[in-house]
C-alpha cells in the first residue's frame, strides 16, 4: 500500500487489509514523504501483520517497489491508501488463483464511492477484450482494476519492477509487461473492493492521466522486440488512448478540448470511421 498525505482515509484503507477473512498476510504500507498526519495515523495501529516503512517523497512506483522489496508472500496485491477491500477479497481470488495453475493474475472489480464512502452506480474493471491475448487485450484498452488483482511473486520478479518515471498507469506499464512476457489473466464477475472518488485522487486530472498513460504506451513501444501484432496494434491503442482522454475531458465538461481529442483519434486510427463509430457509442453509453 503506497500512500502519500492520505491521512483522512488510510486507517480505513489499512482496516479492510487487516479485516480480511482470509488472515495469514501481511500489509506493508510504504508512507511517501507525508507531511500531513499519516504518519502518526498509521503509527497508532497496532497489528504485528503491519508493516511500515517511511520513505522520502519519490512517487507511488517508488513506493510500490520498497514494498515489494520487503514483502515475503508468494502472492502480491496492492492497495491504494483512499480505497477499500470488502471482507473476502483476499479469499476470494486467491482460491480463483490456486484453482487455476495456468493463470498468473486474478482481477475483478470494483465500485466506485465518494469521498464519505456513499456506493455510486458505477463499476470498474471488466474482463478482457481477448481472454486468449493479454496482450492484444490490453493494448486496446486497459480494463484491469488494479485494487482487484492478485499476481504470482515469480512473474513479477521476472517482469521487473513498477515504473518509476510516471505517476499515473505504473499499474498499466506493470500489466502490459506481464503480458508481454506470458502471464495469463482471468477475470472473475465479482466486486470486491471499492475505489473512492475525490478531490485529491492522483489519476483526476484528465490532461494529467492521458499524460501518464501516453508515456506508459511509448516506453512499450520502445521495447526492442515486440511481436508482430503487438506492433500492427499501435496505432489503434493510440487512438483509442486518445478516445479515452476525449471521455475524460467530456467528463470534465471541458467540452472544446474534448472535441480536439476525438477528433486526434479519429485522424490516428487505421479506420477513421470505424474510430468514429466506436466513439459515438461510448459517448452514448456515458
Amino acid at each position: 500500500m503506497p500512500t502519500w498525505n492520505r491521512a483522512p482515509f488510510v486507517a480505513e484503507a489499512v482496516a479492510s487489509v487487516l479485516g480480511q477473512s482470509y488472515g495469514a498476510l501481511e500489509l506493508v504500507v510504504v508512507d511517501d514523504g507525508s507531511t500531513d498526519d499519516t504518519s502518526d495515523v498509521l503509527g497508532a495501529i497496532r497489528d504485528q501483520r503491519l508493516r511500515v516503512i517511511a520513505t522520502p517523497h519519490r512517487g507511488i512506483g517508488a513506493a510500490l517497489n520498497a514494498a515489494f522489496a520487503v514483502a515475503s508472500g508468494d502472492v502480491v496485491a496492492r492497495l491504494d491508501s483512499d480505497d477499500l477491500w470488502l471482507p473476502t477479497m483476499v479469499a476470494d481470488q486467491l482460491a480463483a488463483l490456486v484453482a487455476r495453475v495456468d493463470v498468473d493474475v486474478v482481477h475483478a472489480r470494483s465500485q466506485v464511492i465518494d469521498a464519505s464512502g456513499r456506493r455510486r452506480d458505477e463499476l470498474w474493471g471488466r474482463p478482457l477484450r481477448v481472454p486468449d491475448d493479454p496482450l492484444l487485450s490490453l493494448l486496446y484498452v486497459d480494463p484491469i482494476c488494479t485494487i482487484t488483482a492478485v499476481y504470482r511473486r515469480r512473474l513479477l520478479d521476472h517482469v521487473g519492477p513498477w515504473p518509476e518515471h510516471v505517476q499515473v498507469g505504473e499499474d498499466a506499464d506493470l500489466n502490459l509487461r506481464v503480458a508481454l512476457a506470458g502471464g495469463r489473466f482471468l477475470f472473475r464477475d465479482a466486486v470486491v473492493a471499492l475505489n473512492r472518488r475525490h478531490p485529491g485522487n492522483q489519476s483526476g486530472d484528465p490532461t494529467r492521466f492521458h499524460a501518464g498513460r501516453r508515456a506508459v504506451l511509448d516506453a512499450f513501444y520502445a521495447h526492442p522486440h515486440l511481436p508482430a501484432r503487438a506492433l500492427a496494434m499501435r496505432r489503434l491503442a493510440y487512438s483509442n488512448l486518445d478516445a479515452e482522454h476525449g471521455l475524460h475531458l467530456r467528463g470534465a465538461r471541458r467540452w472544446r478540448e474534448a472535441s480536439a481529442a476525438f477528433a486526434t483519434a479519429i485522424a490516428g486510427a487505421p479506420n477513421p470511421l470505424r474510430a468514429a463509430a466506436r466513439i459515438a457509442w461510448l459517448m452514448m453509453k456515458s
